[in-house]
């Protein structure tokens, strides 16, 4: 099976590390490195976390890199309440193997710099995956202005187009976060004639998951029946336990649903595989402006603005298939 070489660029909570877990474990994906940006946690908390993760799922050789400390203008906000103190929920990771990545003492943006260093390497083949807000990705575009062009791909996690947002009204978080830096990113993709594939909540939510996907999970890793809270859970599925319990809290109490919605996990799956979601080329654009509309994400599906479309936006998703192949996959993964 041929592999998509992939960089995550991640703000590592609880759906990032899903989506970790589901690169390392797909026989498609060749994770390339991890970039680190502020979001759901700082910046520090970040590379520990995506640092542990990869520890924990044996990939200790996969680099990853720290690079911005704020977002572009807007000042940084975290969301302890959506990911738990430390990002990872009640998972407790072990003391990272090896020295962590720290960002630059000069200032330039570590992360922007190995995103241009490995797409040069490898031209047209690297898909870059933004399950933070794209502020790295941002750095790297206005350090090689070419960049866009000798990407295979660039799929964001990001945006609400017919679904409420899941910060402000409308808007998503990572477009929140850093909504100039999206509206860069969107806008160079496009002038370099290769739009961005964006996934909004309307896709990513369709990724439900929920005690009958943790059993397909289980026993995939041979354990079936294995309860929540098994002390000889293997490594990786204690990790999934340990940090989808406190997100299963969150979405209860907030969202009042039962399962926890693996946002970035769906968006490394659809770039490996786009039947996974219906997506339509449409014109996209970004609130930046201060205000509760800031972080919107305008999508003109109906193409009611007689404006050129800009980018691919997945307006549903089949977040069954994806989980049944998420169980599959890394359940077997964790058993290796």
């Amino acid at each position: 099976m041929p592999q998509q070489k992939l960089i995550l660029d991640v703000d590592t909570g609880i759906d990032d590390a899903m989506a970790l877990l589901y690169a390392l474990a797909s026989p498609d994906a060749e994770l390339l490195l991890a970039t680190c940006a502020p979001g759901n946690v700082n910046l520090e908390a970040v590379v520990r976390n995506t640092r542990g993760v990869l520890d924990v799922a044996g990939a200790s050789h996969i680099d990853v890199i720290a690079g911005a400390r704020t977002p572009l203008v807007k000042a940084l906000v975290t969301t302890p309440e959506t990911h738990g103190p430390t990002g990872l929920g009640y998972a407790v990771l072990p003391e990272p193997s090896r020295a962590l990545s720290t960002p630059s003492a000069d200032g330039t943006n570590a992360a922007a710099a190995r995103i241009v260093a490995e797409v040069r390497r490898h031209p047209g083949a690297v898909t870059i995956i933004g399950c933070a807000p794209a502020t790295n990705i941002a750095a790297a575009f206005r350090l090689d202005a070419e960049l866009p062009t000798l990407l295979h791909d660039v799929v964001l996690m990001t945006g609400a187009v017919a679904t409420p947002g899941n910060t402000g009204a409308r808007s998503e978080w990572n477009a929140w976060c850093d909504p100039e830096a999206l509206d860069e990113v969107i806008r160079a993709c496009a002038a370099a004639g290769r739009p961005a594939l964006i996934l909004p909540l309307d896709a990513t939510e369709s990724a439900l998951i929920r005690p009958p996907h943790w059993a397909a999970l289980v026993a995939a890793a041979g354990r079936a029946g294995a309860q929540r809270g098994d002390a000889t859970l293997n490594p990786v599925l204690r990790l999934i336990d340990e940090a989808l319990r406190f997100y299963d809290e969150f979405h209860l109490q907030y969202d009042k649903i039962e399962g926890s919605h693996i946002h970035d996990a769906f968006t490394v799956a659809v770039a490996l595989d786009a039947a996974l979601a219906t997506i339509v080329s449409a014109p996209s654009a970004v609130e930046t402006r201060e205000g509760v509309t800031q972080g919107d994400l305008l999508v003109d599906v109906r193409g009611r603005t007689n404006t050129p479309a800009n980018s691919r936006v997945a307006i549903a998703g089949d977040g069954e298939a994806f989980l049944q192949r998420f169980a599959e996959r890394v359940g077997r993964f964790s058993a290796r």
